[in-house]
C-alpha cells in the first residue's frame, strides 16, 4: 500500500510536460471596435518547431464609414531561431526578421515600449469551455507611459487546455500571438500558462473581442506548409548588431 502512494505521490509531484501538438488548428473570433464589427477566420498550423497563420476577414461592417479592415499576410514561424516571415502577396516578397519584439529592440535601441508593460496574471482555477476543460487566466497589462487613459490597464481571459498538447504559438487577440521564446509568452508561461488556447475575450462596450477554438486535427504537415512559395523573393532586411 505504502509503494503504490509513493508512485501516485511521485508521478503527480513529477507531472511529464504535455507533448506537443502537431497539427492545424481553426479559429473563428469577433470584434467591435468602436463601430466597426467583423469576423475573422484564423488557421494555425504547427509541427515541431515551425508554425504558419493564416486569417481571413470573412464579414465586416462599419457605423462610421467604409471598413478599413483587410485579409492578414501569411505569417510562417521558425520558433528554434525565433524568426517571423511575412508573405506579402501584394509584393511578392518574403520578408525574414527576428520577432516582432526583437526586430523592435535592434532597430530602435534604447528603452522599447515592451519594458513599459507590466504584466499581472491570475489563475481562477478549472473551467469547462466546450468540450474541453480548461484552466481560466486573467492577464492585465498596464503601460506605465500611458495616462489617463480607458484602455490602461487592459485585461483580458484565456482559456487553455493541456488535453490537446502544448503549442509553440499562442493566439490572444485580433491578429495577436504570442510566439515561443516572446516576451509575453514567457512572462504568460512563467505564471502557469501552459497547452493550447481554447478561447480568449477582451475588452468591453463597444471596444472588445473574443475568439474561439473551433476545430482542431492532429496530423504530421508537409515540410512546405512552412516555406515561403518558390515564386516569392526572400527579403531579409539589415538588422544593426547586436550589443
Amino acid at each position: 500500500m505504502k509503494n503504490i502512494l509513493l508512485i501516485t505521490f511521485f508521478s503527480l509531484f513529477f507531472k511529464s510536460p504535455s507533448a506537443e501538438f502537431n497539427g492545424v488548428l481553426k479559429y473563428e473570433s469577433d470584434y467591435d471596435m468602436s463601430g466597426e464589427v467583423g469576423k475573422v477566420l484564423t488557421t494555425i498550423y504547427e509541427t515541431d518547431s515551425k508554425g504558419r497563420v493564416e486569417s481571413k476577414n470573412i464579414q465586416t461592417k462599419s457605423s462610421i464609414g467604409n471598413p478599413t479592415t483587410s485579409d492578414q499576410n501569411v505569417i510562417l514561424y521558425d520558433f528554434s531561431k525565433q524568426q517571423e516571415t511575412h508573405l506579402q502577396t501584394l509584393t511578392g516578397r518574403a520578408v525574414v526578421t527576428p520577432y516582432l519584439e526583437t526586430f523592435i529592440r535592434q532597430t530602435k535601441p534604447g528603452e522599447s515600449v515592451l519594458d513599459a508593460i507590466k504584466v499581472d496574471v491570475q489563475n481562477l482555477g478549472s473551467e469547462k469551455m466546450g468540450e474541453y476543460n480548461c484552466t481560466h487566466f486573467v492577464v492585465s497589462k498596464l503601460n506605465t507611459r500611458m495616462k489617463n487613459s480607458v484602455m490602461n490597464p487592459s485585461k483580458s481571459d484565456l482559456w487553455v487546455t493541456e488535453e490537446l498538447g502544448s503549442c509553440h504559438l499562442w493566439f490572444v487577440g485580433p491578429y495577436l500571438y504570442y510566439p515561443e521564446g516572446s516576451v509575453m509568452q514567457k512572462k504568460l508561461a512563467d505564471a502557469g500558462v501552459s497547452g493550447v488556447v481554447v478561447k480568449w475575450h477582451t475588452g468591453t462596450g463597444s471596444l472588445q473581442s473574443s475568439g474561439m477554438l473551433m476545430s482542431y486535427e492532429k496530423k504530421n504537415l508537409s515540410s512546405s506548409t512552412f516555406i515561403p512559395p518558390s515564386n516569392f523573393t526572400i527579403v531579409q532586411p539589415n538588422m544593426p548588431a547586436t550589443p
